[in-house]
Parts: structure tokens; sequence; C-alpha cells
């Protein structure tokens, strides 16, 4: 799937705007970013149930949007799941898979018990947990070349979140390419290879999360400054700050020193570290 200077906007404006990038088979992809900043209307452009309003997504070269070719290699979870009124779990399943070729109700039966589902209960008068289960059962049991979830651990208890992290990572071995997003970095950063930052509809970072981690640094200096070359104050106690950096490690740390900085500790970067070092600072000053 790839995406050229993909625009798509509301009367109040633009919700994402010229996007690139392409996306690969095998490789799970964290779309992160605040509420508000265009995930979920990125994934419905992928998913084809939005028209980008300019440039284009396609996959192998044709067009996503009015194309049900397309659109079969495409499972799409929704944050907010509806069901019908009167069907049980196994006759959502069933009528959902009446759809796709690619489904299979033995998967869908094992996952369902995973997810400790009653098959018999009523799909409607789930809770959300149970829903999100429900929706998250269904779409993992078909073989789309692509699965994009919106928020998928919202509503999750930890049990749940395992089950489903184990067949992301069985789904992505078999080559299927996972767009999942979340504003909580911090809940899906076992879960990526590689991120996609959205902040106010445009990418403020896109790469691996290796490279992120490789380049992003956390420490705890003692200073009477509040600015260094090269890196953002996240905190500040009196005359110990919390500073983020970005760079090679060991020039990072030999600047922060040149400049008056006593270094106390290293201390472990988060997504929720790098992803306020980029909100601040911006990807092209990092590069």
């Amino acid at each position: 799937m790839i995406l050229q200077n993909l625009s798509k906007g509301y009367n109040s404006g633009n919700a994402i705007h010229n996007l690139s990038f392409e996306l690969k088979g095998g490789t799970v992809y964290g779309l992160i970013g605040p509420n508000g900043s265009g995930k979920t209307t990125l994934l419905k452009c992928m998913a084809g149930i939005y028209r980008p309003d300019e440039g284009s997504l396609t996959l192998d070269e044709q067009p996503i949007y009015d194309n049900a070719e397309a659109k079969r290699r495409i499972a799409y979870i929704d944050d907010t799941p509806v069901f019908y009124t009167f069907y049980t779990v196994r006759q959502q399943a069933r009528y959902y898979g009446s759809f796709y070729e690619d489904f299979s109700e033995t998967t869908f039966e094992q996952l369902a018990e995973s997810f400790c589902l009653n098959l018999f209960g009523n799909a409607e008068k789930l809770s959300l947990g149970q829903r999100k289960k429900l929706c998250l059962s269904l779409a993992l049991s078909r073989t789309p070349d692509y699965l994009l979830l919106d928020e998928p651990e919202n509503g999750l208890d930890n049990e749940a979140r395992i089950v489903l992290r184990k067949a992301l990572r069985e789904a992505a071995d078999r080559g299927v390419c996972i767009v999942l997003s979340s504003h909580d970095l911090n809940n899906i950063e076992g879960l990526c290879d590689e991120l996609l930052f959205l902040q106010d509809g445009t990418m403020i970072y896109q790469d691996s999360i290796d490279a992120l981690f490789a380049s992003v640094h956390k420490w705890t200096v003692q200073s009477p400054a509040r600015s260094f070359s090269k890196a953002i104050v996240a905190d500040a106690s009196g005359d110990v700050l919390q500073v983020i950096t970005w760079g090679d490690r060991e020039s990072c740390r030999d600047r922060l020193e040149q400049e008056g900085a006593k270094i106390l500790s290293a201390e472990k970067t988060t997504l929720s570290d790098a992803y306020l070092l980029y909100k601040e600072v911006g990807i092209h000053e990092t590069n």
C-alpha cells in the first residue's frame, strides 16, 4: 500500500495533510498521536471508507477507494463497533463470514475461547471490552494482506491484551501488514516494528522503533541552565532536570557536559519521551 501526498479534510480544515509513505507486509506499524491528530481519518482512508481529497492511496497501483477487490484484502476494526440486535456472538460471526471467503469459523471459535467470549451471548449486549474482543476475533479469523486496528487495546483486560499481541505477531509472521493506532503511547511500545507519529494531521516521525531509541536519549542532570543544544528539558525540580536529547548517545553526553550539565544518570527512554521531543522540535530539526 502506497500513500503519496495524501490529504483529507472536513469543513473545519484538513484532518490529514500531505502524507507519503509505503506500508510493507510482515511489519507492525504503530500509528501514534493525541486525540484529533488524524489517526482515525487516515485509517478510514486506508480501508477505502473515505475518498482522499488530494494525492493517492493505492494497492498494487490501483486506487483503494471504490475498489471492491482491494477492499477484500483489507480488514478494518473501528473503535466503536456496532452489532445487529438479537444476533448471538456465533450468529454475528457467521453473518460477518458470509462476506469474506477467507473467514475461518474454526479460527474464530478458537479466538473466542481465548478471549473468554460466550458464543451464545447476545452480541449487542456485550460490554465495551467484550465487544472489542468480538471485533478482534472476527478480523483475526480472516487472512487479509492488511489489518487496520483503531485503538485495539481500548477496553481490554491484561489477559486479552496478551492474546491480542500473540495473534498480531503471528499474523505479522505470516506476512500481514498491521497498522494499529493509539493515543496511549507506552501501551503499544512492545508491539511495533515501525512508528508513524501524527501531529495535527502531519507526519512528525516515520521510522523503525529501533532507530528511534538509538537516536533519542533521556538524562537526569544537574544544572542551573534551562536550555541545551539539541535537547529539550522535559521536567525540572530546582536544578535537577530531565533532559531529552537526540543524536549519537556519546555525543549527546559530551555536549551536555560541555555545556555545564552534571549527568546524574541515564534513563530509559519511552515512546512518550520520544513523542514529546518530536512534537516540540519537529522532524526536520532532528534529522
